[in-house]
């Protein structure tokens, strides 16, 4: 569906929002427009990365936004993010769209109700609209981040820690890469025309860059303490197995010698059971003495 949201007029500019497009409005706007035949069905790629590509007189921008999704399973291009596509000029604006209606949702009114005055402005006005829709993934992150923080190191041995921080990383990894290659987009814009607002938008790009950058680094680092932490544990009570083995051991050796044996002498002697049992007791001791002098206990 075609949507006029600002008329052309002379000196002026138009700005045409393209939602759900079919092939025959494509190639309608293609001859309205004079653009490249093969430029608008390119669009109809929806796993396109972000890029910047400069045609004759106008530019085509492909720009990735955040979508809602709450599965925690959710790792993919196509699961977290969505392509957005701007065909621009001095003298026309097209966005499109293949999934959804952008402008009916709340974060993108004020790019309808706000008064621009050229098609640059518009189109930077967009582009700082798509980097807001990241805002909420990269609180939601965080948040995940230190809850899994404090399992790691307060709550030991809980499963799901190692399965919820690989989706955090592959989430974190993803935007991150997206956000990076969206720079090209954000130094043309940042370029063309320097202000205040193409100033807002760089900045806004440098802050999504850094915080996804530490935010990926963070569960990292998350994974190799949770290691860490998990081979500590298991060093542990390899330690303490150990421990009890050592005590064991000797006496499991003296008892089997009696055990299988009849004959020897101290079986026949009146003290000779009181007496191994009273050596195996200073044996214990003997080696938890020196358990504690090796500072191992």
């Amino acid at each position: 569906m075609i949507k006029t949201i600002i008329e052309g007029k002379e000196g002026g500019f138009a700005w045409l929002d393209v939602a759900e497009p079919t092939m025959e409005e494509l190639d309608a706007l293609t001859r309205q427009f004079n653009l490249h035949p093969g430029l608008l069905n390119d669009c109809t790629e929806t796993d396109q990365l972000p890029k910047y590509e400069k045609i004759d007189d106008y530019v085509l921008m492909v720009f990735r936004i955040s979508i809602d999704n709450d599965t925690p399973e959710a790792d993919s291009m196509h699961e977290l993010t969505d392509t957005i596509y701007f065909v621009y000029s001095a003298s026309f604006l097209i966005s499109i769209c293949y999934k959804r209606h952008i402008l009916r949702e709340p974060l993108f009114l004020r790019v309808t109700q706000a008064n621009v005055a050229s098609s640059y402005d518009l189109l930077n006005l967009m582009i700082s609209t798509c980097l807001l829709t990241y805002l909420q993934p990269l609180d939601q992150l965080t948040k995940a981040t230190d809850y899994f923080e404090k399992d790691i190191f307060l709550t030991p041995n809980k499963v799901p820690v190692l399965k919820g921080l690989y989706y955090l990383k592959r989430k974190a990894d993803l935007f991150k890469r997206i956000i990076l290659l969206s720079s090209d987009v954000v130094d043309f814009i940042y370029g063309e025309r320097e202000n205040m607002d193409t100033r807002d938008t760089k900045d806004q790009h440098m802050k999504l860059h850094n915080s996804f950058d530490a935010l990926a680094d963070n569960i990292h680092q998350l994974l190799n303490i949770y290691f860490s932490v998990s081979s500590q544990r298991t060093n542990e009570t390899m330690r303490v197995l150990t421990i009890f083995s050592v005590f064991f051991l000797p006496l499991s050796f003296v008892v089997g010698l009696y055990g299988m044996n009849f004959n020897i002498p101290e079986t026949k002697w009146k003290y000779g059971y009181p007496l191994v049992i009273l050596f195996m007791f200073l044996l214990t001791f003997f080696i938890y003495k020196w358990f504690k002098r090796k500072r191992w206990l």
